[in-house]
């Protein structure tokens, strides 16, 4: 891991730490240093703000498990699934970002574009055509599995993981299905 990648990964792992004690909008800057054992102009130089940094954290953490599509016999079930795990573990922070920051909408818009942007370029290492229909399913897909998500991480959807998981691959759009399931 390069060296910038770790000092970040020390922010995230501050804030996370943080907001495990106090709502996410109350957590400062300055905080977020003093518990990663850092300047803040070494945050400043990473991030814009706490909600870019609490960004960058999720965007890493989808990427790495939507780069194992189709590696190793890893396969979208796989994803799914190590996605709603995640989200278990990573339920009472993400919970957290969700009840109290004025970002849900920013928020979610950003999950979905991430998610996209991960299933668009899985699919490209997949060899799948690129097309405007194929654009817009993986948005669609993406919109309807974050909303889930965010109802299952805020306990509007009781269900295990695993059940989660089934739940969006039966969601799947058909033309993704051949190409995801196939």
């Amino acid at each position: 891991m390069k060296k910038s990648d770790r000092t970040k990964e020390m922010f995230a792992e501050a804030l996370r730490g943080l907001a495990g004690g106090k709502p996410v909008d109350k957590v400062t800057v300055g905080e977020i240093c003093a518990r990663a054992g850092k300047a803040p102009a070494t945050f400043y130089r990473h991030f814009r703000d706490k909600y870019d940094l609490a960004a960058w954290d999720y965007a890493r953490a989808v990427g790495a498990i939507m780069a194992r599509i189709g590696r190793d016999g890893y396969r979208w079930r796989d994803t799914l699934l190590d996605g709603a795990l995640f989200w278990q573990e990573r339920r009472p922070y993400l919970r957290n970002l969700l009840q109290n920051t004025g970002g849900y909408d920013s928020f979610s818009r950003y999950m979905v574009a991430e998610n996209a942007r991960a299933l668009s370029a899985a699919l490209d290492d997949l060899g799948a055509p690129s097309s405007l229909e194929t654009k817009a399913y993986v948005l669609a897909y993406c919109a309807g599995t974050v909303r889930l998500a965010f109802d299952w991480i805020l306990g509007r959807i009781d269900c295990p993981p695993e059940q989660l998981a089934q739940i969006m691959e039966d969601c799947l759009p058909l033309p993704l299905r051949d190409v995801l399931l196939g």
